[in-house]
């Protein structure tokens, strides 16, 4: 049994996805309404970092700007502590 890998900004509801917690870091950043400086500042990162982070989660999710990730970001987190976990599953094909 094989199992199918949706595209788009929903694809996290039927694939399995790995978000770095690096990766989740930002994103939870970018819920607060942040700007890729912001978020560097706060992080201790490189702008360019933070637009590297973004650009994974682009690939990752199937989001195609920064809107989409923001909702997909909504739809499929979960806040445990301050940090992120993202809810994923697998669906057979």
């Amino acid at each position: 049994m094989g199992f199918s890998v949706p595209r788009g900004p929903m694809a996290s509801i039927t694939t399995l996805l790995t978000i770095s917690p690096a990766e989740g870091r930002v994103l939870a950043q970018l819920l607060e309404g942040r700007s890729n400086r912001q978020i560097a500042a706060r992080l201790g990162l490189s702008p360019r970092t933070v637009e590297s982070h973004i650009g994974a989660m682009f690939e990752k999710t199937g989001c195609r700007n920064r809107s989409q990730l923001l909702l997909w970001g909504q739809v499929n987190s979960r806040w445990n502590r301050g940090s992120m976990e993202i809810q994923t599953m697998l669906v057979p094909s």
